[in-house]
């Protein structure tokens, strides 16, 4: 949780070496939240995040409200889908 892609890299790399079945499924947590962040960041962490081999980012954005955190979510999704 809250690795940067340069970070996780190193990581993911020894997951690899101790799990080599590609099938295997890597995951990563972040706080993304697309109402308080750059939308372009986000893109280019995904990217970064793919590149070091994360097969999953669960995000949580940091909303009280649930509507503030459904449109998040949505918006979100717009972005990375």
């Amino acid at each position: 949780m809250g690795l940067t892609p340069e970070q996780a890299a190193p990581v993911v790399e020894r997951i690899r070496r101790d799990h080599p079945d590609p099938d295997f499924p890597v995951s990563l947590r972040t706080g993304w939240d697309p109402q308080g962040m750059d939308h372009g960041r986000i893109r280019e962490e995904l990217a970064a995040y793919t590149e070091a081999g994360i097969h999953h980012v669960v995000s949580a954005p940091w909303r009280r409200d649930l509507d503030e955190w459904l449109r998040s979510m949505d918006q979100l999704a717009a972005l990375v889908l």
